[in-house]
């Protein structure tokens, strides 16, 4: 019996210890939101749960050294619960590493199968152990052809977990909305709006926030400064390349910004402050000026704040327009007054290839 046994192990650990990874393995493509629509998982702590389990949100950033954050978002009986995990990339593309503080050791992550705009079939723990490892399906969107789903549930047969573990959970009602922050704030943005139109280099003139870290930092280095736009047409979300002169330096800052179901939407974190943010371009007409509103909320404490920003194709800009700026700042219900302007003193060239935010 204990022969038998130990055979059946040695047949497991072998056949998750020779799955590849994805072939070509891009991580810029790979980034961005999905949704995770189907998991195997045989614990048996788990399974109790298994008829509770609804579909999850994640977006994937990925940081300047080929790390990769993973923000999640569990719908629970509370509310929607975020955590943020941080993969180390490996010598082999499309591998990863990360400290699982619940079992208190190191998993690694494999992408076995993505066609990048759909969905993504990933092996978290290649050695299996019922009680650590998992597949997990990914889709661009809650809903994936038969084929996909079928795809999945054969490769988590292959991995020898039982045809009960392989779960395709229900729609959460929050994901539904295809908002990645709180559902609550109705703010219009600008009408018909046009991504391709609204690419490109701006600067940003003016900006003010609730929040009074922000207008703290802000208010050290009150200097405009050039941001570039960056979509491709089939990616889920766009880059913004930020060039600032902070601390005696000229660096670029990076940031990648997913797109949602509302135009003129977009939403990033922030991992230096670990905040969450939903970004509304407010107006704009993409030739001279655009104003976006933010509703950053932190992680660690909960707090909100809004931030209301100005950005123009030059560094030139009329009075008139920053009148429009401060009338929009106060109909917010935010003072006029506290509006910082950013001095005009030219471009800096960087060093570097930048950091990420």
């Amino acid at each position: 019996m204990k022969a038998s046994v130990v055979v059946v192990m040695m047949c497991v650990t072998l056949a998750h210890a020779n799955v590849k990874p994805q072939k070509d393995f891009n991580i810029s493509r790979f980034a961005g939101r999905w949704y995770r629509v189907g998991l195997a998982y045989d614990s048996a702590h788990f399974a109790p749960y298994r008829d509770k389990l609804k579909a999850s949100m994640g977006v994937v950033t990925v940081l300047p050294n080929g790390n990769v954050n993973l923000s999640m978002w569990e719908p629970t009986p509370l509310g929607c619960v975020n955590q943020v995990y941080q993969y180390i990339k490996t010598s082999t593309a499309g591998q990863f590493t990360y400290f699982s503080r619940r079992h208190n050791m190191v998993k690694d992550i494999t992408v076995v199968d993505t066609n990048y705009n759909e969905y993504a079939l990933v092996l978290k723990h290649r050695v299996f152990h019922r009680e650590y490892t998992q597949v997990a399906l990914y889709g661009r969107s809650q809903t994936l052809k038969n084929s996909i789903i079928q795809k999945f549930k054969a490769f988590a047969l292959s991995q020898s977990f039982p045809r009960e573990s392989i779960l395709t959970p229900p729609p959460a009602a929050w994901t539904l909305r295809a908002e990645p922050l709180d559902p609550e704030p109705v703010i219009q943005t600008q009408e018909n709006f046009d991504l391709g139109k609204f690419m490109g280099k701006w600067y940003q003139v003016a900006a003010v926030s609730t929040c009074p870290c922000y207008m703290k930092r802000k208010s050290r280095n009150p200097e405009m400064f050039p941001v570039v736009l960056q979509h491709v047409g089939s990616e889920l979300n766009f880059t913004k390349t930020a060039t600032i002169f902070r601390n005696g330096t000229c660096k670029q800052m990076t940031s990648r910004y997913s797109l949602t179901n509302t135009p003129g939407r977009f939403f990033h974190h922030v991992s230096r402050f670990g905040a969450d943010v939903d970004s509304f371009v407010v107006g704009t007409n993409y030739e001279e000026y655009a104003v976006m509103l933010q509703l950053s909320r932190d992680q660690r404490s909960g707090e909100k704040s809004t931030n209301i920003l100005l950005y123009s194709r030059t560094m030139n800009v009329t009075s008139a327009l920053l009148d429009d700026f401060k009338q929009l700042v106060e109909e917010h219900g935010i003072s006029g007054d506290t509006i910082i302007i950013n001095q005009n003193n030219g471009e800096c060239v960087p060093e570097g290839a930048g950091e990420q935010r």
